[in-house]
């Protein structure tokens, strides 16, 4: 009879993560529920492990913004959105606690997330080549569809320098690659700007990580070869690269120029010069949801208005949309989700001289990085795609850290 030990259910359930995200309405449910039930049998089989620093200040904040979150829509009475939204970094807490105890088989966490890419990339073609759509969505929506394909390339490239160094079989290796590009078409057929220019910062990291294990010229054929694939994939969208560029720059020409209709990114500029106009009335406890919406809808009747602020419900920015709803404090709560654990990332990346710890710092980089950027245009902590797969691979990777890689 095959046993299985608290580990492998992790690395399995942390495979599901990477697997069924974009395969499968809500997919990334699947492994997350997976996460969570193993760590709380974990935790309680074996009580709580001892956590390095980095690991203690970024559960403080996890805690902190869903306490903040929680409370806040109690008081004003703002339903249950914003009370099971902001739960999610509250069970992401025990994955890292259980991440930390011991590492388990990494491989299958690595293989998730390239087939999580494959899969990606499977629906987009479907949907764009054959559906007739102008950009892929999956069952998410493009944007949050084109966040996470971009998150899955990244790691996918990044479990392909995982394998390298481990020594593994050239299939996984060539696997991983293949992930990794079918990630990226996902992402260009997504047409989501904001996950491109994500990328484009994630990957040029990525290429200095690369340096570090393989040599120069290595580097530069791998460097070619992604942009060649990438010259590739945007053909298929029928040159979606080069029609969101000239949609951006007609936009921004529009809302300068004074235009009276708005689009896309226009749209965004109007919507952020209205949220700070919402904080500026309640800088101290913002408006909360049900009051940013009512205060949205004055400013869209006003003559001000050259656009529909009323759509998005959000502000199209993570920072300027927790300072219209929640205050200072929650602006700087979801500025501080994002810096402590990027920046205890970093310091392990440079305090670490194991190979292996070096990728998984690299990796938690990578996803900080990825929905920062994301998150300046649009408000990823707002929808449940974005806020646990965040939260959880963040959780993931930084119980990945040991005491003694610790740097502060």
């Amino acid at each position: 009879m095959v046993k299985f030990s608290y580990e492998d259910c992790l690395g399995y359930a942390a495979f599901l993560l990477g697997f069924l995200s974009l395969w499968i309405p809500s997919g990334y449910s699947v492994g997350i529920v997976g996460l969570f039930s193993i760590s709380m049998l974990m935790l309680f089989s074996r009580g709580l492990p001892s956590l390095s620093a980095g690991q203690y200040s970024t559960i403080f904040v996890m805690v902190s913004y869903s306490f903040l979150w929680m409370t806040d829509g109690v008081l004003r009475g703002d339903g249950l959105r914003d009370m099971d939204q902001a739960s999610r970094f509250l069970f992401a807490v025990p994955v890292l606690m259980a991440f930390s105890q011991k590492r388990p088989p990494l491989i299958p966490l690595w293989l998730g997330v390239a087939f999580g890419g494959i899969g990606a990339f499977s629906i987009a073609v479907y949907q764009v080549v054959f559906g007739g759509v102008s950009r892929a969505s999956g069952f998410i929506g493009p944007e949050p569809f084109g966040n996470i394909s971009a998150l899955l390339s990244g790691l996918a490239l990044l479990g392909v320098i995982w394998f390298w160094v481990e020594g593994e079989r050239r299939a996984l290796i060539m696997f991983n690659i293949l992930g990794t590009t079918a990630g990226v078409g996902a992402l260009i057929l997504s047409s989501t700007r904001a996950s491109w220019l994500a990328f484009i910062a994630v990957f040029i990291f990525i290429l200095l990580v690369i340096r570090v294990f393989v040599p120069d010229k290595r580097v530069l054929r791998f460097s070619v070869f992604f942009l060649v694939l990438g010259l590739v994939f945007s053909s298929l969208s029928d040159n979606a690269l080069r029609d969101r560029a000239i949609e951006t720059y007609k936009d921004l020409q529009g809302y300068f120029h004074g235009e009276s209709e708005l689009r896309s990114v226009g749209l965004r500029l109007e919507v952020w010069e209205s949220s700070l106009k919402i904080f500026s009335q309640s800088p101290l406890v913002g408006s909360g949801s049900e009051g940013y919406d009512y205060r949205m809808e004055q400013l869209a009747s006003g003559s001000t208005s050259r656009g529909d602020l009323l759509a998005p419900g959000h502000a199209h920015n993570e920072i300027i949309d927790a300072l219209a709803k929640k205050g200072a404090v929650g602006g700087l709560l979801v500025l501080l989700v994002y810096l402590v654990p990027g920046v205890v990332f970093f310091r392990w990346y440079l305090a670490t001289t194991d190979p292996e710890s070096r990728i998984f710092a690299a990796a938690g980089i990578v996803i900080v990085m990825n929905f920062f950027i994301y998150g300046m245009a649009h408000a990823n902590l707002e929808n449940n795609a974005g806020m646990m797969n965040y939260a959880f691979w963040v959780a993931i990777f930084l119980g990945l850290q040991r005491e003694s890689d610790d740097a502060g």
